[in-house]
């Protein structure tokens, strides 16, 4: 789906799928200012005082981003590929706003769901390097994981001990699959420094570098030696290293990561991320209960291994949250906070093996 401004505000919206080409209606600028209330709505539900959304509240706003992305030749197309069980949108957005709304909870028009097992929805970004991501096999290569994390003073506590615990319980039993294998390489660092995150992730090629503490639009929060609050590492300064270190998949377990928050006239740090040639970045768009972290990673995980498919297994972490969140009187709007940006054709990040 591209997602285009046009003068005036709004957007224009066109899908592509293989050699087929459609129109959406444009979406004008009310709507998509409504789109943004209710974003805003959502967020300040999460860090203030605001109700958070019921499940029906939140299938409304559901509906209403489906309507803004299929419309009339995209609702076709869409349509035409219904019958599919597995349907991976990509959406491109051109411009701050459209890339603000959380796409990521639409209600899907033809299963009527959010989140659905069988749709998945990332976001790409825009590369001059064409250079396509090649997965590396799941079984004959050894993965290798750097888990590296940082709480500093006055945040609060990461759930690093039960992150951890869930990443060595999954790793440990595709190492011990006597059907199916794998062979992970899993290098955790706790407390990290500039410093010490520096060192850590240039020490080896990894094919996963897996952060979980604060951070914010603009880079991330590392723990100070003298221990004094946090020490931001900038986007700038995240990027350089990132550019050395070429991950296959950089998954941010942080706030506002994904975000582009109304000052910020640039890319979200996520983005900025793929620029440097990151294939897959998951981060999170929105402030996230830290409780649901250690969920979504290890869904994550388990499915990462076992498809390879970096789609999937985020649409996968989703569906954790869907069920183990909320309660009778809220949505479990967690769900829809994680974001995944790539590089167009990464979807696939490592092939599963006969």
């Amino acid at each position: 789906m591209l997602l285009s401004p046009v003068p005036g505000g709004g957007c224009s919206i066109a899908a592509v799928e293989d050699f087929s080409l459609a129109f959406g209606s444009s979406l004008d600028p009310q709507k998509l200012t409504a789109l943004l209330a209710r974003r805003t709505g959502i967020e300040q539900s999460l860090v203030g005082n605001e109700t958070r959304p019921t499940e029906s509240e939140l299938a409304l706003y559901g509906r209403e981003i489906a309507e803004a992305l299929f419309s009339g030749g995209a609702q076709t197309l869409y349509a035409v590929l219904g019958g599919q069980e597995t349907i991976e949108v990509t959406v491109a957005a051109g411009d701050k706003d459209t890339k603000r709304v959380p796409w990521e909870y639409v209600v899907w028009p033809d299963v009527n769901q959010a989140p659905h097992a069988g749709r998945s929805v990332a976001r790409i970004v825009a590369v001059s390097n064409i250079a396509r991501h090649q997965p590396r096999p799941l079984k004959s290569a050894k993965l290798k994981v750097l888990l590296i994390g940082a709480d500093v003073l006055g945040g609060d506590p990461i759930p690093w001990d039960e992150t951890k615990a869930n990443l060595e319980t999954i790793f440990g039993k595709r190492i011990n699959d006597p059907d199916n294998p794998i062979a992970v390489d899993l290098t955790i660092e706790q407390g990290a420094t500039r410093e010490q995150f520096s060192e850590a992730v240039l020490k080896r090629a990894y094919d996963i570098i897996h952060f979980i503490g604060h951070g914010q639009s603009d880079g991330l929060f590392l723990a100070r030696k003298d221990g004094a609050e946090g020490d931001l590492l900038s986007k700038n300064a995240l990027n350089v290293l990132m550019a050395q270190a070429k991950p296959g998949l950089l998954f941010l377990s942080a706030c506002n990561t994904g975000a582009i928050l109304d000052g910020i006239e640039f890319d979200s740090l996520a983005e900025s991320l793929i620029q440097t040639g990151v294939p897959a970045v998951i981060a999170h768009q929105m402030p996230i209960n830290l409780r649901a972290i250690a969920d979504f990673a290890a869904a994550v995980y388990s499915s990462l291994l076992s498809e390879g498919n970096i789609d999937k297994a985020v649409n996968d972490g989703r569906m954790r949250l869907a069920v183990q969140l909320g309660d009778a009187q809220s949505a479990p709007i967690e769900w829809g906070i994680p974001v995944l940006y790539r590089r167009p054709g990464c979807s696939q990040m490592f092939a599963r093996e006969g």
